[in-house]
């Protein structure tokens, strides 16, 4: 992946033009901490039963907000979470999930993997997870943290599509705006942070 500099304008720097209505820069963002999204828990908890994986809510977990247990073959949310914060929580989980219990590499790597296809994925239909994705990536990958998504970059896309896949299906099923996946998913949305 290749970034090309480039001479752009920032907001501040432009006017509004008279007589016409300014369109929105940003696309519309729901915090993590509501239940905008709650809707969408449903079909992943679905999913995450097809997979192997039922989703089970606690009261606490000494610590994370969730957990997947491989060798249980279980995930696990914190109930007092709000749906919103639940559904970020269980992307993560779910991504994995789908790596398996043996993914190649360190822990921390899949940690900066499955936190990086949480964001896009989350991204995708409209919640803003970047405070905490951004920091949860940065810790986990320290000083190499952006080579580390680079380097990763095609099974963050795979592992996001597969996601995106099943939040799509209810866009289709339930004509609810769940998201659509652009091309190269994980690129866009690493330009966009």
């Amino acid at each position: 992946m290749r970034f090309r500099l480039s001479t752009v304008f920032e907001l501040s720097q432009t006017d509004v033009l008279p007589d016409v209505e300014p369109a929105p820069l940003q696309p519309p963002r729901q915090p993590v901490e509501g239940d905008s999204h709650a809707h969408l828990l449903v079909p992943l908890e679905a999913f995450a039963d097809e997979i192997g994986y039922p989703v089970e809510r606690v009261q606490d977990l000494g610590g994370p907000e969730a957990h997947c247990r491989h060798g249980e073959r279980a995930i696990r949310l914190v109930k007092s979470f709000a749906p919103n914060h639940q559904l970020a929580a269980l992307i993560h989980e779910l991504a994995h999930a789908l790596q398996g219990p043996r993914p190649r590499g360190e822990y921390a790597r899949n940690e900066v993997i499955v936190e990086s296809t949480a964001f896009i994925v989350t991204r995708a239909v409209g919640l803003d997870s970047s405070p905490s994705s951004v920091s949860y990536i940065s810790d986990w990958g320290g000083k190499d943290a952006m080579a580390n998504v680079r380097a990763a970059v095609t099974e963050i896309d795979a592992l996001a599509g597969q996601l995106q896949a099943v939040l799509e299906q209810v866009d289709q099923d339930d004509e609810q705006p769940a998201g659509r996946r652009a091309p190269d998913a994980c690129g866009a949305a690493l330009q966009a942070a």
